[in-house]
């Protein structure tokens, strides 16, 4: 009687709740969907789709393997590019610095080729002195004075400004040098303006 009375209740509190609750319906439920997920993971891929997807894996792994030896390529590239433009820099950094002196060594050397040896001997020695201590301090910083006298005209080194004949010397060969020129490292900085032999 007891048991009756509280199904009754509990049957009236479903109806009144709207929930009505047939006995092991829940139970039924959950069971359906733990058997759901386990055949779902018990379901195994076949040996071809497996093999697609490794396929693709390995396809995937190729392309980007590629991708990184690309980047890597690049990257020794820009950091040679790099390195190489630094020390052009520190190289030639003084570049326009000697050319802006050189006007002030071409004035030196005139006045040289001025000066009486025998009236102002001391002069003479004291501008030589001075031209010496200049080109030994541009010789400091990689300069070369250029004064091809005798040797064969190299255009890389050599502006000709004319060519006279001269019977002694051997054709294309500097006779005259008007204007020295200067080389830094291996860079010519300004050529020397030549008389050449025809």
């Amino acid at each position: 009687m007891k048991h009756d009375k509280s199904k009754s209740k509990w049957e009236a509190f479903n109806e009144e709740n709207d929930h009505p609750v047939e006995e092991g319906s829940v139970s039924e439920e959950a069971n359906e969907s733990s058997e759901s997920k386990l055949a779902g993971e018990l379901e195994h891929p076949d040996y071809t789709s497996l093999e697609e997807k490794l396929t693709e894996s390995e396809q995937k792994a190729h392309e980007n393997w590629e991708k990184v030896v690309r980047i890597t390529a690049e990257l020794d590239n820009v950091r040679r590019r790099a390195q190489r433009d630094v020390e052009q820099a520190h190289r030639f950094s003084l570049e326009k610095m000697i050319t802006t002196l050189l006007p002030v060594i071409d004035s030196l050397e005139q006045a040289i080729q001025l000066v009486d040896k025998d009236a102002n001997a001391a002069m003479y020695e004291g501008l030589a002195l001075t031209m010496k201590l200049f080109v030994d301090a541009l010789a400091k910083q990689g300069v070369v004075q250029l004064d091809p006298i005798g040797m064969i005209m190299n255009p890389q080194e050599h502006e000709v400004m004319t060519m006279v004949d001269s019977p002694d010397a051997e054709p294309h060969s500097v006779i005259s040098v008007f204007q020295k020129g200067y080389r830094l490292h291996d860079r010519i900085i300004r050529p020397a303006r030549v008389v050449i032999a025809k």
